[in-house]
């Protein structure tokens, strides 16, 4: 895998975009040429940041949720959830709902914050931003979700990391045997973030894990917050290092979802 070195120079994303109208009209190409999975709009009323929704099954009932994109400087987990809606072969019973592009207005302009100049992952409480109420109200209190994983990537980092955000120690977890089962596929080939410390907390080889329950009083909720709070008892968020180039990026997460999804699959 390559580094590019350039986002140390720009001190931000500076690599590969994403064409916004192609990936929603190969989504939609590749919808149509299916059955199993639905693709629907929310905040339809405004063109610049209409959010695709695409589910499975009765996907509220013990369902998987699936987010990407809601950085715009985030590319590849909205191209690794393309790749795995195509390359999955879905079993039966399974329920999902994967919003792979949470953030089009800011991804159009390749920054961090929608077209307002909002973060969105931090208005999980505020909900200042109208894709943020539209996603709220489409999930409803009823929703129960046996994973949810969100992808993201961290144009710092020299390595693949991520989030375990659960309820209770006692739940499974598979943070750990993630981390170990990409480094037995690729070994070196994917450089995993060893720093003790990683955006200011405790870090052990590329994990971080923590209760839900030690965060709450925090103002500016991300979606992990909001989703592991009320509907899942373990949330993942990936983070794949966004100065490697696009292509490996995109495999990586798109691997480790697919490895999260078998693992409660298998259990």
């Amino acid at each position: 895998m390559k580094w590019s070195g350039k986002n140390r120079l720009k001190m931000g994303y500076a690599g590969e975009t994403l064409d916004v109208d192609r990936f929603f009209s190969d989504l939609s190409c590749w919808v149509d040429s299916q059955s199993v999975w639905q693709l629907n709009w929310l905040n339809q009323e405004d063109p610049r940041s209409r959010i695709p929704v695409v589910t499975a099954g009765n996907w509220r009932e013990s369902g998987i949720y699936i987010s990407a994109g809601i950085h715009g400087d985030e590319p590849a987990g909205s191209l690794a959830c393309l790749d795995f809606l195509q390359n999955f072969q879905v079993p039966s019973g399974f329920s999902a709902i994967c919003l792979p592009l949470l953030n089009p207005s800011g991804m159009r302009l390749g920054t961090r914050e929608n077209d307002r100049g909002h973060d969105m992952n931090r208005e999980f409480l505020a909900e200042i931003s109208d894709e943020i109420r539209a996603l709220k109200a489409h999930i409803s209190d009823e929703a129960q979700f046996r994973l949810a994983v969100f992808l993201h990537e961290d144009w710092e980092s020299q390595g693949f990391y991520l989030y375990e955000l659960f309820r209770n120690e006692s739940a499974l977890r598979y943070g750990e045997q993630l981390l170990n089962y990409l480094q037995s596929i690729h070994g070196e080939a994917i450089p995993i973030d060893r720093s003790p410390v990683i955006d200011g907390r405790d870090a052990e080889n590329g994990l971080i894990s923590g209760r839900i329950a030690d965060h709450l009083e925090r103002p500016d909720w991300p979606e992990a917050f909001f989703i592991n709070s009320r509907f899942c008892e373990v949330t993942y968020t990936l983070e794949s290092p966004s100065d490697l180039d696009l292509t490996p990026r995109i495999h990586l997460l798109s691997l480790a979802l697919r490895y999260l999804i078998d693992q409660v699959q298998e259990n």
